[in-house]
């Protein structure tokens, strides 16, 4: 999906740092713990 690949880009963009990637998707951390989970993203 959309979301995921913009997790992805957000991710990679932090260089996969868990806070970074939150905050750069305006989010919080564990709204991303949730999504990564959603979508299956084994980091």
């Amino acid at each position: 999906s959309n979301e995921k690949q913009l997790i992805l880009n957000a991710l990679k963009e932090a260089e996969f740092n868990k806070t970074k990637a939150a905050k750069l998707l305006n989010i919080t951390r564990k709204t991303l713990y949730n999504k990564l989970e959603h979508y299956q993203i084994d980091l």
